[in-house]
């Protein structure tokens, strides 16, 4: 799921902590019958990034298939479905796109959230036409979306040769790792390159 869903989920805390590019990398997974290319029975991944603005350094984590977090006391994760949590030093958030919990319980009960600071969207399609018609940036135009997707489709980099990624994002390189250049860029033929 992280080619298809996570960009979904984790859309969620890269807009929250403003991520940027990750620099370790790191997955692990059990491919159904042993072949890698297959979908896996679960699957995690961590991803460290660096400081900035008003955040200290940030690890993110994914689970999915048989291997998921414990759920946090107050919560049973199991009835959410999907969703993410957000551990601090302070507190927890899990959250998915239609609600929020924080725990614990007991010390946010006063909490009042926010008036929220993200405009609605007019949808998927209104927004490309706007974007078309005035040159105004999406919500998740592809500097945001590239960037995320990059950093999701890295862990599975990371799982299929079984190392900790080491990243330059400037050169599109694991710096400690040739032996993802295979995975990380293909290999045209003599006139079929792009560039």
């Amino acid at each position: 799921t992280l080619g298809g869903m996570a960009v979904h989920i984790l859309d969620l805390v890269h807009w929250a902590l403003d991520l940027g590019h990750p620099t370790t990398i790191e997955a692990d997974s059990n491919p159904k019958g042993g072949y890698p290319e297959s979908y896996p029975e679960w699957l995690t991944a961590r991803w460290e990034y660096p400081s900035h603005g008003q955040f200290g350094p940030i690890t993110v984590y994914w689970h999915d298939g048989g291997k998921k977090p414990e759920s946090p006391p107050g919560v049973n994760l199991k009835e959410w479905g999907i969703g993410v949590l957000f551990v601090g030093d302070k507190g927890t958030i899990v959250a998915d796109y239609g609600r929020r919990v924080l725990l614990p319980a007991d010390k946010f009960k006063d909490f009042q959230a926010p008036p929220p600071s993200i405009p609605p969207s007019p949808g998927h399609h209104q927004e490309w036409l706007a974007a078309c018609k005035t040159g105004s940036p999406t919500l998740c135009n592809f500097d945001y979306g590239g960037r995320l997707v990059e950093n999701l489709l890295l862990s599975i980099v990371a799982c299929r040769v079984k190392k900790r990624l080491e990243w330059a994002p400037v050169h599109l390189t694991a710096t400690n790792c040739p032996e993802a250049d295979p995975v990380i860029r293909k290999r045209y033929r003599e006139g079929w390159s792009v560039g």
